[in-house]
């Protein structure tokens, strides 16, 4: 039985939910985080919906800055009680989807179960192996985002692929702002699906800091070496790798 992982990212969660309850948000820029007070306050970005990235707004952007670059958006607090519930609901959903009935997190599930992953609020990996097929994986798929998406109003994206680090990959990608998702085959309504023979045709033309564990500061130091795309990281040895960064250059090797 060949592995098969599904990633599961709600997309611009915080927002997405601030627009869910307040209707008259939707096309405006909505920025969740600390009360930038004219643009002297103190404080990060959570989050934020599409319509403030297009001004250059990202989460953990000091909110002075994001005042700055958009001083007309909707700046809210955080509402974790909230999130919290919504997410709880959500997590509801797909444990339907497992294979057999596994008790929620709040009832004694711990981190890491070998069928069922949640990573925070908005995130979770499922294996779902027991399929036996990347068709019926991508059919479960559909049904899962479309029942989130009538029972919470919510959207998310899934990325589905032979391991974590690969689902997780292909649902960045799947993104509706991920300037790759016309290039990846991602499905408009926010699916990609990598089987084990794409692989290697997805990770290569990859940017180095689409890579999980590689920062600004990391990709700096490959790029002044002349290392910009996945492809050109698997060129290089282990050791030299493990030489550069220490033993987390090991687990980049390892990656690719």
């Amino acid at each position: 039985m060949e592995r098969i992982v599904l990633h599961i990212d709600m997309d611009y969660f915080f927002a997405q939910i601030e627009e869910r309850e307040n209707p008259q948000f939707k096309g405006k820029p909505v920025v969740v985080g600390a009360d930038p007070k004219g643009g002297k306050g103190r404080g990060v970005v959570s989050t934020c919906n599409y319509t403030a990235r297009k001004y250059g707004i990202h989460s953990a952007m000091p909110i002075s800055k994001a005042y700055e670059l958009c001083p007309e958006a909707i700046f809210l607090p955080v509402n974790m009680q909230l999130y919290q519930k919504v997410s709880e609901k959500i997590m509801e959903i797909i444990k339907k989807y497992l294979p057999r009935s596994i008790p929620s997190e709040s009832e004694g599930l711990l981190r890491g179960s070998p069928k069922w992953e949640i990573t925070s609020l908005d995130e979770a990996y499922l294996d779902i192996s027991f399929l036996n097929s990347y068709k019926k994986a991508e059919n479960l798929a559909e049904k899962l985002k479309k029942e989130i998406l009538e029972k919470e109003k919510l959207t998310c994206t899934v990325g589905i692929g032979p391991n974590k680090l690969i689902a997780k990959m292909a649902a960045k990608k799947a993104k509706p702002r991920s300037e790759l998702r016309s290039t990846t085959g991602a499905k408009p309504n926010g699916l990609l699906i990598i089987k084990p023979n794409q692989v290697k045709k997805f990770l290569e033309p990859l940017d180095i800091e689409d890579l999980p564990g590689i920062g600004p500061k990391t990709a700096e130091k490959l790029r002044v070496v002349g290392i910009n795309k996945i492809k050109e990281l698997k060129k290089i040895s282990k050791s030299k790798l493990k030489d550069m960064f220490g033993v987390v250059g090991e687990t980049f090797y390892e990656r690719v």
